[in-house]
C-alpha cells in the first residue's frame, strides 16, 4: 500500500525540523496517491502541512519504504511539488506508521 503523510517541517535556527504530522490515506498505488498530493485534494496543506511524503509499505511488522517519495507545498501554485527529501531527514524512515 501506498500510505500518504502530511508533514509540518519548520525551520528553526536555520536546521529542519518535525512538527505535527498525520497519515492522511492509503492506496494500492501510487498513481493514486500521487494524484492526491500532486492535485492537493481535500486540502492536505491545511495551512500548516508544507510538505508530504508517499511511502511504499508492504504488509508486516516493522516494514520501511527507504526509497519513499517527498513533495513540498508551492504556496503561490497551492499544489505541491515533487522535492528531495530534506537532509535533516535522510537517516529516518517510517513517517507514516512509524
Amino acid at each position: 500500500m501506498y500510505f500518504i503523510t502530511a508533514l509540518q517541517i519548520q525551520n528553526k535556527l536555520d536546521n529542519l525540523v518535525l512538527g505535527d504530522s498525520r497519515c492522511i490515506g492509503y492506496f494500492e498505488t501510487f498513481e493514486e496517491a500521487e494524484n492526491i498530493v500532486l492535485n492537493n485534494i481535500g486540502d492536505i496543506e491545511e495551512t500548516i502541512y508544507n510538505y508530504c511524503v508517499i511511502e511504499n509499505i508492504p504488509a508486516g511488522l516493522y516494514q520501511y519504504d527507504q526509497n519513499a517519495k517527498w513533495y513540498k507545498f508551492n504556496e503561490l501554485l497551492e499544489v505541491f511539488k515533487p522535492c528531495e527529501k530534506p537532509k535533516e531527514f535522510q537517516n529516518y524512515v517510517g513517517f507514516g506508521i512509524g
